[in-house]
This record gives structure tokens, sequence and C-alpha cells, in this order.
């Protein structure tokens, strides 16, 4: 990317979410891909699977939403799915957010970088919810 990407951390609001919920099938969905993880589902990869949970915006450049396609296979517990026009990019944690206005792959390791890994909380089958 040419220009800096301007970015914002924070403590993560609960985005909610109660419900059935599933573990996702892929790491990445693009903004064509039907069949996306539910909002019960992202906040189930939160608060109970230690994962990083990021909504990009579809109007990102093809380049950066490639740069973030790749980023995202490269991570473990990690989910990239569309969201909406504002902000271009937030990525979350159970305990914290960040917003940017581009993609910075290197903030987003440095989130990521912050989760304690080991520490999944035992939630049994998706089927038994």
């Amino acid at each position: 990317m040419s220009s800096p990407v301007d970015c914002r951390t924070g403590p993560r609001a609960p985005a909610g979410g109660a419900g059935p919920w599933t573990h996702p099938a892929q790491s990445f969905y693009g903004p064509s891909d039907k069949d996306r993880p539910t909002r019960a589902s992202l906040e189930h990869l939160l608060v109970s699977d230690n994962a990083v949970v990021i909504e990009y915006s579809p109007r990102l450049p093809e380049a950066s939403i490639q740069a973030l396609r790749e980023w995202t296979y490269l991570q473990t517990a990690t989910v990239a799915v569309p969201g909406g026009r504002e902000p271009a990019v937030r990525a979350v944690t159970a305990a914290a957010e960040l917003t940017c206005d581009g993609v910075d792959t290197i903030r987003l390791s440095a989130l990521a970088g912050t989760r304690t890994f080991g520490r999944v909380t035992e939630h049994g089958d998706a089927d038994e919810k």
C-alpha cells in the first residue's frame, strides 16, 4: 500500500449474537461468498475459541482484499468476513478491537499476538447448541 494506514485500538464492545452457532468452514470469506458465518458463530469464535474475527469493507481495493486473504490463511484461529462500508477493517479478539482505514497486516499480527494460546473454553460440538 502506498500510503500509511491509520488504525485505532480499544476495548471490544460485545456484538451480541446469541443462538445456534457453527464453526466456519474456511478462514476467509470473499465479498461474493454466500454461506458466511452468522453473528452468533462469530461471537462464539471470539468468546469460546480465542479467535480473531475480521470484518472488512468489500469496497477495499482488490489488492488489499488479496493481502488480507493471504494474511488470514497464515494465521491460527482467524476468520475474515465482508462487513459494512465503514470501517475499512475491523478486527476483534475477545478483549480488544482494532479499526483501520485500510489493511495493515503488521497491526493485525500485533492484535493476533495479544491472545493467549491454549485458552479455549470447553464447549462441545455445535450440534449440541
